[in-house]
C-alpha cells in the first residue's frame, strides 16, 4: 500500500497519484458539518488525538506554499524546485488572505506539539460569482485546491479536518456549489464529505497551445 498527498490509503498496484485522471466533483448541496464555522473545526482522528483545523493567516503563506510543493512533487513523481513561481504564490497569499471579504481561504492543521512550528496539512479554496441558474440562483461557485498533508502526518484525519473547515467557510458565504479535481485515491475522502462525480470531460486550454486567432479589437459603439 501507499499513501497519497492528502493522506488516503492507496491499494497495492494503484499508483499514489493518477496523473491522467481529471475529475470534477460537486456536492448536490453544501451543508456545513455539525459545529463547522469559519473558525476552528475539530475532528477526532484515528490516533485518538484531536485534529484542530484553523483558518490560515498571511503568516502561514510560506508554509502553505511548502505544502503545495509537497503535493505537486507527489503528483509529478520528481522534485519541484521553488523559484519565481513560488515567490509569487507566497506574495499572492500574503496579499489576499487578510483582505476584508476575501474570496479565498485556507484551513490548516498545525504540527503536533513538540514537532516545532509549521503546518502538517492544509486545504485552500476560492469562490467567484457567476451567472445564476435554477440549481444555483446566486451563481456563487467554489473551488478547492492544494489539499496536502506532510508525509509523516498522513492517515490522521488532518485533510478531512481542513476540508470540513473549508466547507463551513463556503456555507457561511452562501456558496452552494463547490468543485475540485480528484485523483483516484482521493475519491473516498471527498465522497465521505458529500462530493459526487460530475458528467462530462474536463478540458483546459493553455496559452502556449492556443491556436492563432485574429486579434480582437472593439469597435466604437460596440
Amino acid at each position: 500500500m501507499s499513501v497519497s498527498p492528502c493522506g488516503c490509503v492507496v491499494p497495492a498496484g494503484i499508483p499514489a497519484v493518477s496523473q491522467d485522471l481529471e475529475l470534477r466533483v460537486i456536492p448536490a448541496k453544501i451543508a456545513a458539518p455539525p459545529g463547522a464555522t469559519a473558525g476552528t473545526f475539530a475532528l477526532v482522528d484515528k490516533t485518538n488525538a484531536t485534529a484542530a483545523a484553523r483558518r490560515a493567516t498571511a503568516g502561514d503563506a510560506e508554509e502553505l506554499i511548502r505544502l503545495r510543493i509537497v503535493m505537486l512533487e507527489s503528483m509529478a513523481g520528481e522534485p519541484l524546485p521553488p523559484g519565481e513561481w513560488s515567490e509569487l504564490a507566497v506574495a499572492s497569499l500574503r496579499r489576499r488572505l487578510p483582505l476584508p471579504g476575501a474570496r479565498i481561504a485556507a484551513f490548516v492543521v498545525d504540527r503536533p506539539g513538540g514537532d516545532g512550528p509549521g503546518l502538517a496539512a492544509c486545504a485552500i479554496g476560492v469562490f467567484e460569482e457567476r451567472l445564476g441558474s435554477p440549481a444555483n440562483p446566486a451563481g456563487l461557485s467554489g473551488y478547492v485546491f492544494s489539499v496536502a498533508t506532510d508525509a509523516r502526518y498522513r492517515r490522521r484525519g488532518y485533510s478531512t479536518a481542513c476540508l470540513s473547515g473549508l466547507l463551513g467557510w463556503f456555507a457561511d458565504n452562501g456558496v452552494s456549489q463547490v468543485r475540485l479535481r480528484a485523483t483516484r485515491e482521493g475519491l473516498p475522502v471527498y465522497e465521505r464529505l458529500g462530493f459526487a462525480l460530475e458528467d462530462g470531460p474536463s478540458m483546459r486550454l493553455s496559452a502556449d497551445r492556443a491556436p492563432a486567432l485574429p486579434a480582437y479589437r472593439s469597435e466604437p459603439g460596440s
